[in-house]
């Protein structure tokens, strides 16, 4: 709400100016009943904007709550009353006239009468955002003591006990917003809102029960035909049906971890082997929904309480709620050798009621397999289940998992390892699911364990495995053959077929955490290859919706928040992306060794944030000093910068590392200073001395070739053709030599190079090879640099409407630095000038490792969105451009065309008299 003034009246009394804003306060509109989640998240959205500038400002507003909220007649959320606002660090707020009303709303620090920052606004959003939700205050009592009490020291009740159908995303937002201790809230109220916008465009509102809208890809026909030939060859195993679905969803059971009661330590495992056989065994059903073991983990892990093997009642109606089953199973299992005895009670989520109890007994000598199938038929029993399940197929436990107790306990093993412990502890996982293929060498579920790890590391191991795990599918349940034949179809190159089985898994599972990553990455990896070419965006929000789904279903899953970053970044939503790696690093900064800090930095350097940038990979660095990539990428951001002593330092601790590679790359890196300065007699020289290293060392790959490439480019630049092809030809040597497999690659360059030299028959037929070679031609990278190469040979004839239609094809592919700057220097020519500007702005923001290859297109890009400036009437600007290219190459080698250029044009922009 704007300000206006502030002044007092004659009397002596203050005023405040605001405008009218007819409407109704927040607390007027939640009185009537909580909102629906649109709307609810809309307007916390909104406020939680408002608080984001007034953040930003360093105003802390220290009374949120929904009497301060208006909903203004036009739609817009007015915040009010900034009575008791101050500026950040004078924020210490005493209780005394303070209402309860006012208490009700405030963060632990403010009650205790502590300072106070942004996040104390951030926790009275969240208590608005759950009073608008639920209707209600999550902090209440009969008095200003009560309520603080409470604010301080109790958990407010689950949202889930007000309304069933709150999505689980939704959730975690209003319990991260309201965390007891500021560092655990969100960092900012930007943070909050971005998440709030996030969810309510991708992730809710998010119906219950089963996803019916993620199968749309069959035509019908297809489907019609599918179903014919599936009854004729397969009449005795039929798909879900809706009706069973129904059933399911009704018949949602959530099998809560058995307790040992003989050994409460149970270093058997025999409570986790019981609950998960069981879940196994029930799944079967096509009339149940049974929650899976690793969606209970991943609750389990939300609530702070990873690894519990004992539950009690109340944590366990928790994780229910959350999974969203009517009904919850506790059990316990006594060990009386040589007999087991396994109880259980069938639990109402909603109301806590036992409604059955079990109680089965081995026999003498019986494995614990048998029992398991005596209890889930009890179970379905007691859960009266439609007549028609007494008639599906009901296979003995054993035969969709193992007959081998100790088989069974190291494949949970190597389970809890992967969930716990992640990528870094993918080896160790393995080494778990091995030792339980000594036991049964038929477990199918452990040879599919192991295909989904980042071991073994070739593809033709991976696919050695599946074919083992396919042989032994007859024994594995049909969640597990599912994900056995995605998995095979994938390696053999088969995607859409992969896909399809992962959708039909999701349709009969909607909460297996594990199929929408499978997917999200699969879509994110091959997002060309789902498009009638050129929309490849399609494809990246495929994946978006996958691992927003991932992330619905476990909030703490930092692998899917990494991706996401990956996949906005991809489709060109920066701040979408940066949002995302924020989260994954809020969640895990400890893992992969600096990993994701490099990913972080990458992500604000293409965003064009480059002092960020360069403090995440100073962070990696940290992290992992011996990382080089992050320590490459650092100086090239400080070469950038025109930081070139920090760009030095940098590339000379390549030098210092261990491998080749790595010291061939430092020396063309240091060649990379000069050229970026101008000095192109100097960078030769550099160039010269880093290749007789290289040569030294025997050395010949990728950072040699750099070398060849940078020697050419210079060669070009000075307008020597037959030498700039003469060395280019001498890369290409090598590089056939070593890469017969790949003729294609550094062909582009080539072209561009022979065009320059105007060799335009040498070019069109290097250019009709390079076509022939692309095979596949969803390929963005090969399908780019044909239209590239196309480009320039148009370009130096002189056809610039036919290169532009190559640039822009090239660009359809994938907007790199490299990718526009020639198509703005064709809009240039063109006389297209908006659009020339538009190419250069966003090339000289396009920054990236690629970039760093072309530090003279770089720096002449400045000079020439100077002349679209000047052209376009834009003086001012253009004399900026001029100014800062001249600057750059003030050290330039003297008779540079663009340098004499830039200087006359600025004399004349600048009104001087020059001789």
């Amino acid at each position: 709400c704007a300000v206006h003034d502030i002044d007092e009246t004659s009397d002596g009394r203050m005023f405040i100016v605001m405008p009218y804003y007819g409407g109704e306060t927040l607390q007027v509109k939640v009185e009537r009943g909580a909102l629906e989640f649109d709307e609810a998240i809309h307007i916390a959205s909104q406020v939680a904007s408002g608080l984001a500038k007034a953040h930003e400002k360093g105003i802390v507003h220290r009374d949120i709550k929904s009497a301060n909220i208006l909903i203004a007649n036009d739609g817009h959320v007015r915040i009010l009353d900034f009575g008791l606002a101050k500026l950040a660090k004078q924020t210490r707020l005493t209780k005394t006239g303070t209402t309860v009303g006012t208490v009700m709303y405030m963060s632990p620090e403010q009650a205790k009468g502590d300072e106070v920052d942004a996040r104390s606004d951030i926790f009275s959003l969240g208590v608005v955002l759950y009073e608008l939700l639920t209707g209600e205050l999550p902090f209440q009592g009969d008095h200003e003591a009560a309520v603080i009490y409470s604010i301080m020291n109790k958990e407010p009740e689950p949202l889930a006990k007000y309304r069933s159908d709150i999505p689980e995303g939704l959730h975690r937002i209003v319990e991260k917003a309201m965390a007891k201790k500021p560092d655990e809230r969100y960092r900012s109220a930007a943070d909050l809102e971005v998440e709030l916008k996030q969810f309510q465009v991708g992730l809710g509102p998010v119906a219950t029960g089963s996803n019916k809208n993620l199968l749309k890809y069959l035509l019908p026909a297809s489907v019609f035909l599918a179903v014919i030939l599936f009854l004729i060859f397969k009449p005795f195993k039929f798909e879900v049906s809706p009706d069973q679905k129904a059933a399911a969803a009704e018949n949602s059971l959530a099998v809560m971890y058995f307790d040992n009661l003989v050994d409460r330590d149970d270093p058997q495992r025999l409570g986790e082997i019981v609950t998960n056989l069981l879940i196994t065994d029930l799944s079967e059903s096509q009339y149940m929904r049974v929650v899976s073991t690793q969606r209970l983990y991943d609750i389990l892990k939300f609530l702070g309480k990873e690894g519990a093997q004992v539950i009690d009642k109340t944590t366990a109606t928790r994780v229910a709620a959350r999974a969203e089953a009517k009904w919850m199973l506790l059990g316990s299992v006594l060990q009386e050798e040589p007999s087991f005895v396994v109880t259980a009670q069938l639990i109402d989520v909603e109301s806590g009621d036992v409604v059955a109890a079990q109680r089965v007994t081995s026999q003498p000598g019986e494995k614990i397999f048998a029992l398991i199938d005596k209890l889930t038929s009890e179970i379905k029993d007691d859960l009266h289940l439609p007549a028609a399940a007494k008639k599906e197929n009901d296979p003995w436990v054993a035969e969709v998992t193992t007959g081998s107790t100790e088989a069974y306990r190291y494949y949970l093993e190597g389970n809890r390892i992967r969930w716990e412990g992640g990528a870094p502890y993918a080896s160790i996982a393995a080494g778990s699911y091995r030792k339980a293929l000594e036991y049964d060498s038929t477990f199918a579920m452990a040879y599919l364990a192991l295909t989904s790890l980042a071991m073994p590391g070739t593809g033709n191991e991976k696919r050695e495995l599946i074919a083992k795990a396919l042989r032994f599918s007859d024994r594995i349940g049909k969640k597990e053959k599912r994900y056995i034949k995605s998995r095979s179809h994938y390696l053999s190159g088969d995607i859409s077929t992969a896909i399809q089985e992962l959708e039909k898994l999701i349709d009969e599972f909607p909460d297996e955490k594990r199929a929408y990553v499978d997917l999200g990455f699969i879509y994110q990896v091959h997002s060309n290859a789902f498009q009638k070419l050129r929309v490849p965006s399609a494809g990246m929000r495929k994946a978006i919706s996958y691992y927003q789904k991932t992330i619905e279903l476990d909030p703490l899953h930092y692998w899917a928040y990494n991706q996401l970053a990956y996949t906005y970044n991809g489709i060109g939503e920066a701040d979408s992306s940066i949002w995302a790696i924020n989260r994954c690093l809020d969640l895990a900064p400890d893992e992969t060794a600096g990993g994701f800090h490099d990913t972080h930095a990458d992500l604000y350097r293409k965003a064009g944030k480059f002092d960020r940038a360069i403090e995440s990979y100073e962070e990696a660095l940290t992290r992992a000093p011996e990382n080089y990539e992050s320590l490459m990428k650092l100086g090239q951001m400080h070469l950038y910068k025109r930081e070139y002593a920090k760009a030095r330092a940098s590339f000379q601790k390549l030098l210092a590392m261990g491998s080749a590679d790595n010291r061939s790359m430092g020396r063309y890196h240091l060649a990379l200073i000069p050229l970026h300065q101008g000095k192109m007699e100097e960078a030769l020289h550099v160039l010269d001395q880093g290749m007789s290293g290289d040569e030294m060392e025997g050395y010949e790959g990728d950072a040699y070739l750099w070398k060849l490439f940078s020697k050419s480019s210079i060669y070009a630049e000075k307008a020597e053709g037959e030498r700039a092809v003469a060395e280019f030809e001498k890369l290409l040597a090598i590089y056939q030599e070593a890469n017969p497999e790949n003729p294609a690659r550094w062909r582009d360059d080539y072209i561009y190079l022979l065009a320059k030299k105007k060799d335009f028959v040498t070019a069109e037929k290097v250019l009709g090879a390079l076509k022939n070679s692309i095979v596949d031609q969803t390929n963005a990278r090969q399908t780019n640099v044909y239209w590239f190469a196309k480009g320039w040979i148009d370009l130096e004839r002189g056809n610039i409407d036919a290169a532009v239609t190559d640039f822009e094809e090239s660009a359809k592919w994938g907007r790199w630095f490299w990718v526009r700057y020639p198509l703005a220097m064709a809009y240039l020519k063109a006389g297209r000038l908006a659009e020339a500007v538009g190419e250069f702005e966003g090339a000289l923001k396009a920054f990236s490792p690629r970039s760093a290859n072309y530090p003279t297109w770089v720096v002449k890009a400045r000079f020439y969105l100077g002349t679209a400036y000047e052209n376009s009437g834009w003086n001012n600007k253009a004399i900026e451009q001029y100014e800062e290219f001249l600057d750059i190459w003030k050290d330039a080698d003297p008779g540079i065309e663009e340098v004499e250029d830039a200087k006359r044009r600025l004399a004349a922009l600048k009104g001087e008299n020059r001789m």
